[in-house]
């Protein structure tokens, strides 16, 4: 396995070895919108100058190619730039790589009519004149998936391109097309809700990336940590705008002005609400829908190998001290291998592995402790023997090794059976066994690898409990290989969804749970929406496991 970097129980730094020189940050329609508000952000709290980026200020694209070009010929290789154009420059051979998706959304434009006008849902546009700026513009790609979900074919819609998204408000106002989309900084210039009537609102708009990071190779290579700077300040500028909407939009109101402070805000909160500003994560269907979109405009015609374009990296992982995190991808993508390597049982073909600061290297290292995915019990040895095997291999105080396997065997409800051998208990209570063999060990790492997945469904919801209950009980850090997207929503703080191979993290999901938690949790609404945010992202990539390709159907 390729590996870029994992820590465990470390603090992440990054290895810049000396501060940028003062550089301008390329965002197209930076001041004409919102996609670019994370950069703002960044810059006006010093988030740029944490990562030792001096960004002197950020320069607004005009959008399109010239953008993608402008980006390239920049200092830093790297642009904010609209998501088409860069998809479109790989198809031609050129030097870039998606790296990052920065708004996952066209919730930055608006589908309008005018107050009076009879059509009231998508559906009503059939037969209609549709205004955009261009052809193959992002206007008209959102109009051509708002009307496919409508289920309104092609023709059905004239789509009339006026030259500008001036010209296409002003077509609207004199009645020459009865709809159009435009960029919300231009709707509420131009009068907002006061003068024309929301079709569509940002909630309900396809979700495909309005603009996305886009580096050169040359960027990649030479000062890859420069890169990761700029992400990583536009990551905390984008929790600051979800955490502190208030402050955001006084600092906002300073880059959107003249635009009324009032109108900031309610286009700001708008945004939060319908999730628009991602962190940077890749985020395949929605690139895949882009494609859809490009094809749908004339743009492509024919599908892309995304992978070749995404640069999703290799696996780069920092485990924080303490969490419950857990993996899910499709059959082959790589999970076991990944415990396998930070285990110490097989080596990665590049990269590191550290454990609290220390090379994990070819054995296992002290402090990690393993459970595998199938019955590893000895089936000579009682339950007693079996989880006193390894305090005894590693010559430990046979006192000591009475206080701790008694110990465990108790937190594990297995006192009653330690004289048992594993052919006289059930599959949960061997890999009760496993589990307690591993706990006297008093591991700070405990890594597991599919312990439940020949069990049944509802004694692997107990076994749940049980593992939190140990996981709270030692304080250590465990990570878990599943399939199952609902143990792991149920189990763990964060969860790392992977792509199919090679595998790579396309999205890492914060759960929020409490600490204090059990199955109980899947009854939570909050449950339903992690497992469905996991599916939505693993979907296509396991079709591609089972040699599919594209978007799944339905």
């Amino acid at each position: 396995m390729r590996v870029h970097c994992i820590i465990i129980s470390a603090v992440l730094a990054l290895a810049s070895a000396s501060p940028v020189g003062a550089v301008d940050l390329l965002v197209t329609q930076y001041k004409n919108d919102p996609s670019g508000a994370p950069y703002g952000i960044a810059l006006e709290k010093g988030f740029f100058k944490n990562h030792g980026l001096d960004i002197t200020g950020i320069v607004s694209g005009a959008g399109g190619g010239s953008s993608v070009r402008n980006a390239m010929a920049s200092d830093l290789g790297y642009g904010d730039v609209t998501a088409a154009p860069v998809i479109a420059a790989a198809e031609q051979g050129q030097d870039v790589k998606i790296v990052g998706i920065t708004s996952r959304s066209l919730a930055d434009l608006v589908l309008i009519v005018m107050p009076d006008s009879p059509i009231k849902t998508p559906a009503d546009l059939k037969g209609k004149r549709f205004g955009i700026s261009n052809p193959k513009s992002l206007g008209e790609m959102m109009g051509v998936l708002v009307m496919e979900k409508a289920g309104l074919k092609q023709g059905d819609v004239q789509m009339t391109a006026l030259g500008s998204l001036s010209g296409a408000l002003t077509a609207l106002e004199n009645g020459v097309v009865d709809a159009t989309s435009i960029p919300i900084i231009l709707f509420r210039t131009r009068g907002g809700e006061s003068k024309y009537r929301v079709l569509v609102r940002p909630k309900e708009l396809p979700l495909i990336p309005s603009q996305l990071g886009m580096a050169t190779g040359k960027a990649m290579k030479e000062w890859p940590e420069k890169l990761r700077g700029i992400q990583a300040a536009r990551r905390e500028g984008t929790k600051f705008i979800y955490e502190h909407t208030g402050e955001a939009i006084e600092i906002l109101s300073k880059v959107y002005a003249p635009l009324p402070a009032n109108d900031i805000g309610i286009m700001v909160k708008e945004l939060v609400e319908a999730k628009f500003w991602s962190e940077g994560r890749i985020e395949m269907p929605l690139l895949e829908q882009t494609v859809h979109a490009m094809k749908g405009v004339g743009m492509l015609q024919k599908d892309v190998d995304l992978t070749k374009i995404v640069d999703i990296g290799p696996v780069d992982l920092k485990l924080k001290r303490g969490e419950f995190f857990a993996v899910v991808g499709p059959s082959g993508c790589g999970k076991t291998t990944l415990l396998e390597v930070l285990a110490g049982l097989q080596q990665a073909t590049a990269g590191t592995v550290t454990f609290e600061g220390r090379p994990i290297a070819g054995k296992v290292p002290d402090g990690i402790g393993v459970v595998f995915q199938e019955d590893a019990s000895f089936p000579w040895l009682t339950v007693w023997d079996n989880a006193a095997f390894g305090l005894r291999r590693n010559g430990v105080d046979p006192a000591k090794i009475r206080r701790r396997v008694d110990d465990a065997l108790a937190f594990m409800g297995l006192t009653d059976f330690a004289r048992a051998y594993p052919a006289q208990l059930s599959g949960g209570m061997r890999q009760r066994v496993c589990i307690s063999r591993t706990l006297v060990l008093q591991p700070r790492l405990i890594l597991l690898d599919e312990p439940f997945g020949a069990l049944d469904a509802q004694t692997r919801l107990l076994m749940g409990d049980e593992v939190l209950r140990l996981w709270r009980r030692t304080g250590a850090t465990i990570l878990l290989i599943t399939h199952a997207l609902d143990e792991a929503a149920m189990l763990s703080d964060r969860i790392g969804a992977m792509s199919a191979r090679p595998g790579r993290f396309m999205e890492i999901v914060a759960t929020g749970w409490p600490r204090e938690r059990d199955s109980k949790i899947v009854s939570d609404a909050g449950f339903g929406e992690i497992t469905g945010r996991l599916w939505d992202n693993l979907r296509g990539e396991s079709m591609k496991s089972l040699g599919h390709s594209g978007v799944a159907a339905g």
